[in-house]
């Protein structure tokens, strides 16, 4: 059943009979018929059962709805997120084989051995989160030919799981503030402007970790896709030139590719940050760059 059959079934019967008719389309539809229907569609029916007063009959057709419906609680956002990042046409398909959730979580736990003294109060520098990325990382996976696409997918994903789970507050929160996170016209899910909004949360975004897992998931790849462009370049060293760009280290690996003649191998190029320090000039604190790199892809 379609989005617009079921907004024409709700909108044939009067306002205070709408959650009786998104009972009746729920219960009389076979657990396929739940399957097949679409964010749109399941949105409508969530709408009506958990607007104004709920009842025990309005609980039970939300959870056969949310037994049935294709938005089953994913068991782990970052697995989900490079799931659809692997999916994605966009995606090279050498970095395809590589994306692991290791990688993630390595990168969460190198940022956090590199905080600075006022982050670990709370304090941002110019880049935020467990991953370390700023709002301009943010806006480039968030463009339409890099990773929008794959974003609103997760985001319409792990928002209705969570708008099905009657235990989850999502489900709880009233009309309003539900329309902060989807289009009411379009029922389209809404992208947070700035990275800021996840990391802090706003009216846009319910602060959450699973949002900055797709985002920092999604920019790795946006650098491996471009490491690995090159056919010539090794498996490993695509890795540790795409891990060093991913924090930041691009202008001064460029300099050493140019320096050193070669853009393929990393081994030249990692011996000539380390005995030039990089554009910096800071052999100390390359040497941890490039430790950095490690840590990531061990």
């Amino acid at each position: 059943m379609t989005a617009a059959v079921i907004k024409k079934q709700l909108d044939s019967v009067g306002y205070s009979s709408r959650d009786d008719e998104a009972r009746k389309i729920i219960n009389s539809s076979t657990p396929t018929q739940l399957q097949s229907m679409d964010a749109k569609s399941v949105l409508l029916l969530i709408l009506e059962l958990r607007t104004g007063w709920i009842s025990d009959d309005d609980n039970n057709a939300l959870d056969r709805l949310k037994k049935h419906s294709q938005f089953q609680p994913v068991p782990d956002a970052i697995t989900f997120a490079i799931d659809l990042l692997k999916n994605s046409m966009k995606t090279d398909p050498r970095v395809k084989a590589e994306l692991a959730k290791k990688y993630v979580t390595q990168i969460y736990a190198a940022e956090e051995k590199r905080l600075s003294t006022l982050e670990q109060w709370g304090i941002d520098g110019d880049t935020i989160g467990r991953g370390q990325l700023s709002n301009d990382s943010y806006q480039d996976v968030t463009n339409k030919a890099n990773y929008l696409g794959e974003f609103e997918k997760f985001l319409t994903h792990i928002y209705i799981e969570r708008f099905l789970d009657r235990k989850h507050p999502l489900s709880g929160i009233d009309f309003t503030r539900r329309y902060t996170l989807f289009d009411p016209s379009t029922n389209e899910v809404r992208i947070p402007p700035n990275y800021q909004c996840i990391i802090h949360g706003t009216e846009l975004a319910i602060r959450h970790k699973d949002l900055e897992d797709f985002v920092v998931a999604a920019y790795l790849t946006l650098k491996l896709n471009s490491s690995f462009r090159n056919p010539a370049r090794p498996r490993d060293d695509a890795l540790k030139i795409g891990v060093g760009v991913y924090h930041g280290m691009f202008g001064s690996i460029r300099d050493s590719q140019i320096y050193t003649k070669n853009d393929i191998n990393w081994a030249p190029i990692e011996a000539d940050l380390l005995a030039r320090g990089g554009i910096k000039k800071d052999v100390a604190a390359m040497r941890d760059h490039i430790n950095y790199i490690y840590e990531v892809i061990r």
